[in-house]
Parts: structure tokens; C-alpha cells; sequence
């Protein structure tokens, strides 16, 4: 009876002893998922603030390079009117410029201020004799124009003759420094974007606002949205237009953080904890039962080799070509289905190259795709017909 209670105290105390090492290894574990979660958070906000800072740089260049281009057509224009007080053939002229710049709605000349030669003049009719120093639309960015002598860019406007336009204006001096008047170019809004990807942003998954400093009330203003839900976080770039500056600025509709990975991070570190506690648990368990741990590590070892099989059976099974090469371009490793897209076994793969299996100018194409891949250093995706050796049918693959 002694023995037994012995045994039954000792068996009890084991039992207390691996709960509590379970639930501390749970809790360890627990804090150590959520350390290694936030670190892959903050690297996925890394890399999305990296890829969403050239998306805006590559949008903001385009689109300063456009604005530049259509703004320097005024120019030569100011050049003829001070040397011959007058452009030559202004129509012709204009239509020329314009058809070589169709974002370009309309050139216009602005003697003093007023519109008096304008092309198209179709559907331009309104503009003519329209006073910008009169309009109190357009009167405090005309006047500033005229007192700084600079190139000036202002709107977008709602235009006299209907829809919405960039102003364009470089104020003319003639040879006695005395104001002659304004050289005027109106492009199109928002066709003036064109040259960007900003309207295919919402549909990979981005907001965008273009905003710039009113030079009248000192306010932001918001140039362009693609919506009304205000941005958090986002990435900004400075855009350098004449006379000001614009600014996009660019975030994830979703967030910075992907809720549906940190769900399923979360619930695999939860279980990850568990497993964790549950094995510290048994492991202090079996320690004081040698022979039951010794049956448990032989039924253990057993499910491990049969999951192991499983997973290489399924590998072995998936319809996709799975292939490790080196540096070089030399093979690793292989799976069945890339065997028949060679032609040839696992162990006559290894240790070749693709010149080895096809021809050369698809290998050299393989070849190219490898060293873009290692100078990215990063994901690369691109398609490739290939045609399978073992039956010559031919596929797109991505």
C-alpha cells in the first residue's frame, strides 16, 4: 500500500511539475511570436514603403518631364514677339505644336492680359477678349505672374469655354523691359496624367492624392484624388512645377499591414505556442518515464517519417516545374514533372546546365531570366513558352 501511494504521489508530482513547464515553454513561446510576427511585419512595411516610394518617384518624374515639355513650347513663341512684336503665322504655328502635343487643348496669345489669338479657335470662341486680370479666378496668379517675370502653372481651372485645364502662362517683356502681354498654353486635366500610372493605382491596390499650395488662400488644394477616404502614413514626393510645387502622396487602400497574413501569422504562432507548451510539457513527462518516453518517440518517429513521406510525395506530385540551380546555372535539384520538361531523370540533370537539354537560344534565354533574377536580388516574375520533351506539347508558364 506504501509503494503505491509512493507511486502515486511521485506520479502526481511529475504530472504538476510538466504543467507548469508547459504553460511557462507557452508563454515563452507566445512572446517569442509575437517578436518574430512584428519583425515580419515591419520588413513587409519596409519593402511595401520601398516599392510604393519608386511607384511615386517614377509617376512624379513623368509627370514633371510632361508638364516641363508643354510648358517650354512657350518660348520660342515669347522669342518672336520680342523680336518681331508679333508671332508669324501664329495659326499654323499652333496647330503644328498641337498636334505634335494632343494633351494640349489650346495656345493662346495675350496681349496686356487679353485674349486676342487663341487655336483651335474652335470651341475655343469664349476665350477670346477674356481679361485675366479681370477674372477673379485666375487675376492673383496673373498678376503674380506678370510682377515675378517667371513662367508661371496654374489650376486645374474650370475654363470660360468648358472642362477643366492647366493654365500655362510666361509673361513677355519687350527689349525696354516694358510688359507686352502673356504667352498662354492650356493642357487638358486630367489628360495631362497620361504619361503616369496613377489611374491604375487603385487597381493594384493603392489611394493617391496630388495636392498643391493655393497661391491665393495658402491652403492645400487637392488637384486630383482617387477617393475620398483620407491617406494614413503615405509615401510623399515632391513635384516641381514652375512657380510651386505639387506633392503626391501615395498609401495601401488596405493599410501598411495585411490583416488577413497577420490573422494567419497569429494563428499559427498561437498554435505554435501551444505545440510548444504541449511538447516542453511531455518532454518533462516521459523524462521521469523512460519507457514510456521510448514507445512515444518510436510512435513519434514514426509520424514523422510518415508526414515526411507524404510531404515528398506531394511534391513529388505537383504540377509544377520545381528546380534548384547555382550561380552558374548548374542543376541541384529537380522535380518529376521538370524531368519531362527535359526529357530526362533527376540524376542525369544534376550537375548540368539548360544548354545541355535544349537549344541554345532558349537556354540563353533561361540564362538571361537567372542573372536578372540574382541582380534584383528579389522576386522576379516573368512568362516563358517551353515545350516538354517527354511529349512536345508546349505551355505558358509564369
Amino acid at each position: 500500500m506504501s509503494d503505491f501511494t509512493s507511486f502515486t504521489n511521485e506520479r502526481h508530482d511529475t504530472f504538476s511539475k510538466a504543467w507548469i513547464a508547459g504553460i511557462l515553454a507557452f508563454f515563452v513561446a507566445s512572446v517569442l511570436s509575437v517578436i518574430i510576427i512584428r519583425h515580419f511585419g515591419e520588413m513587409h512595411v519596409h519593402n511595401l514603403r520601398d516599392k510604393i516610394e519608386n511607384i511615386a518617384k517614377e509617376n512624379s518624374f513623368y509627370l514633371e518631364k510632361n508638364i516641363d515639355h508643354k510648358m517650354a513650347l512657350t518660348y520660342p513663341l515669347a522669342a518672336m514677339i520680342q523680336q518681331d512684336g508679333a508671332v508669324p503665322n501664329f495659326e499654323s504655328l499652333g496647330n503644328k505644336l498641337i498636334s505634335y502635343n494632343p494633351d494640349i487643348a489650346e495656345i493662346a496669345l495675350a496681349p496686356n492680359g487679353v485674349i486676342k489669338q487663341v487655336v483651335p479657335l474652335a470651341g475655343n470662341e469664349k476665350a477670346l477678349d477674356f481679361n485675366l486680370f479681370a477674372d477673379p479666378q485666375q487675376q492673383a496668379e496673373a498678376f503674380l505672374t506678370r510682377e515675378t517675370g517667371k513662367l508661371t502653372l496654374a489650376g486645374p481651372l474650370h475654363l470660360i469655354q468648358g472642362g477643366e485645364g492647366l493654365v500655362g502662362r510666361l509673361p513677355v517683356f519687350t527689349n525696354e523691359n516694358k510688359f507686352w502681354g502673356f504667352v498662354i498654353i492650356v493642357m487638358r486635366f486630367p489628360d495631362i496624367l497620361n504619361t503616369t500610372s496613377l489611374r491604375n493605382l487603385k487597381k493594384e491596390g493603392y489611394q493617391y492624392t496630388l495636392s498643391r499650395i493655393h497661391p491665393k488662400t495658402n491652403k492645400e488644394q487637392i488637384i486630383i484624388s482617387s477617393g475620398t477616404k483620407k491617406l494614413y502614413l503615405p509615401i510623399e514626393q515632391r513635384i516641381n512645377i514652375p512657380n510651386g510645387t505639387w506633392t503626391l502622396r501615395i498609401a495601401p487602400i488596405g493599410g501598411w499591414q495585411d490583416k488577413g497574413l497577420l490573422l494567419i501569422e497569429s494563428v499559427i504562432a498561437f498554435l505554435f505556442s501551444i505545440l510548444v507548451g504541449y511538447s516542453v510539457k511531455q518532454y518533462v513527462e516521459l523524462r521521469n518515464y523512460r519507457f514510456s518516453l521510448e514507445r512515444l518517440v518510436h510512435k513519434r518517429t514514426a509520424e514523422i517519417l510518415e508526414t515526411k513521406n507524404q510531404l515528398d510525395t506531394l511534391l513529388d506530385t505537383i504540377p509544377d516545374l520545381i528546380w534548384l540551380k547555382n550561380k552558374a546555372g548548374v542543376y541541384l535539384l529537380c522535380n518529376p514533372m521538370f524531368e519531362r520538361f527535359f526529357g530526362a531523370k533527376e540524376e542525369v540533370i544534376i550537375g548540368k546546365s539548360d544548354y545541355e537539354f535544349v537549344e541554345k537560344e532558349l537556354a540563353g534565354f533561361f540564362r538571361e531570366k537567372d542573372r536578372l533574377a540574382m541582380e534584383t536580388d528579389g522576386l522576379s516574375i516573368h512568362e516563358e513558352w517551353i515545350t516538354f520533351s517527354y511529349d512536345g506539347h508546349s505551355a505558358l508558364l509564369e
